[in-house]
């Protein structure tokens, strides 16, 4: 196997690979996926017969987002379980690779923001003048970024991440001794 070193290195990349293709497939599907051919807003609903119960409806939502940040954990704690047979290890593992996630989020999203894009919702424009574009996108989007969503998100990565790495690698521990127990035994053939 390769080295703890190799491993973290290669989760680290994993999440922040992760972390820009979320952001970049919200923006796909913000941009061209407009409201006025789909008759909705571009993004997923659940069904309709849900709107009538409010808490099923957010938790469809809220679950459906899970699910997705599952996605790259999953081969991480699977892969560190195999490697290292410790499932603290897994824990550290995902707790890295989501948190590199936000962190390549964040930045990209902080990144375009600096450049002059996104911000037609806040009404800015370059052409308004360098304090205008100063104050709107730079103090108060940016300042509402990192003070709220980053750290909230951050906090939930690094609450989070060890409780779903360590279930996980638990959880294949688990199956790794069924599947041995479920084995019949070898024979050894004798010199």
């Amino acid at each position: 196997m390769r080295s703890a070193s190799t491993r973290c290195f290669a989760y680290g990349v994993a999440g922040i690979l992760f972390g820009l293709v979320v952001w970049l497939t919200l923006v796909f599907l913000n941009w061209y996926a407009p409201a006025n051919i789909l008759g909705s807003d571009p993004w997923w609903r659940p069904p309709k017969a849900l709107i009538n119960y409010p808490l099923l409806y957010d938790l469809v939502n809220d679950w459906l987002m899970f699910l997705l940040w599952l996605l790259p954990v999953l081969p991480i704690i699977v892969i560190e379980t195999r490697a290292s047979r410790r499932p603290e290890l897994a824990a550290l593992a995902v707790t890295l690779c989501w948190t590199a996630a936000l962190v390549a989020y964040y930045a990209l999203y902080a990144g375009t923001l600096l450049l002059g894009f996104g911000g037609p919702q806040l009404g800015v424009r370059l052409d308004q003048g360098w304090e205008a574009w100063w104050r709107g996108v730079v103090a108060l989007r940016i300042h509402q970024m990192v003070g709220h969503d980053f750290l909230l998100y951050t906090t939930i990565a690094l609450v989070g991440g060890p409780i779903v790495g360590w279930l996980g690698g638990q959880g294949m521990l688990l199956l790794a001794r069924c599947w041995q127990a479920l084995r019949p035994p070898r024979l050894h053939a004798e010199h």
